[in-house]
């Protein structure tokens, strides 16, 4: 009889120590598709519900930026060189080692919001200061474009220069000064919405492209901020240099 027992305690621990295993080899389990926030990212955006509840789509793959060495252009040679360079990396796409700015705003960007590493607490703190990297980085970028073009719009107007040359200047001008918003509010609602991932830790699970929060104030919550963010990100592809990302 005792023998007997000693098996059924076996048998019960066995199993406890097997189901975690099982059920981490399928997220499937963990997840009410019914209820959970349906969140494709951009390149998935045209498929419907039905779609994702029938089928199994893998997050795209995320684009390749590996770190260059950067390197210093030429100085231009004319005014009219220098005015088009204020553009370069916004709205005319260069090779990334002269890019010093944008280049590496997208390479600390490219894969914070990567949605099997948002179920990762350990992992949120480091997408965060690539975030926080991005901004400083950007803070940069502004400084330097309104300091070349507060002495453009001076050499300009000083210089006995064409009605072309003058009406270039400020049609790049107007493209930095729309860009600049574009690109903070890219920057900061990843952010926002990293941010508020890292305080609800352990109150979601993705297997994407399902979010489940079972909280129906953190789920309306998450989605604002998602949706927010998506948004940024449909303002900031518009300009080439950046049409590469994802999240």
């Amino acid at each position: 009889m005792m023998r007997v027992i000693q098996l059924i305690i076996f048998s019960f621990v066995l199993v406890g120590f097997q189901a975690p295993p099982a059920l981490a080899a399928n997220p499937e389990f963990t997840v009410d598709k019914y209820n959970a926030l349906i969140l494709p990212n951009i390149v998935h955006a045209h498929l419907n519900k039905h779609h994702f509840m029938t089928k199994k789509e893998s997050p795209p793959s995320e684009p390749h930026f590996k770190k260059v060495k950067f390197l210093k252009q030429q100085p231009p040679k004319t005014l009219a060189e220098r005015v088009d360079r204020i553009i370069h990396g916004i709205y005319i796409d260069i090779p990334p080692e002269y890019d010093h700015y944008g280049y590496e705003i997208r390479r600390s960007m490219k894969s914070i919001l990567t949605p099997h590493d948002l179920n990762d607490p350990l992992l949120i703190p480091e997408k965060l200061e690539n975030v926080r990297k991005a901004r400083i980085i950007l803070d940069y970028w502004k400084r330097e474009l309104n300091k070349e073009m507060r002495e453009l719009g001076a050499l300009v107007d000083e210089q006995k220069t064409t009605i072309n040359l003058k009406t270039t200047y400020r049609y790049n001008q107007r493209i930095v000064t729309e860009f600049i918003p574009v690109l903070y509010g890219w920057v900061d609602k990843n952010m926002q919405f990293l941010e508020y991932v890292r305080d609800i830790n352990g109150e979601f699970y993705v297997n994407y492209p399902f979010y489940d929060i079972a909280d129906k104030n953190k789920k309306r919550e998450f989605q604002k901020l998602y949706n927010e963010r998506e948004e940024a990100l449909k303002k900031v592809i518009t300009y080439s240099p950046f049409r590469a990302m994802i999240y």
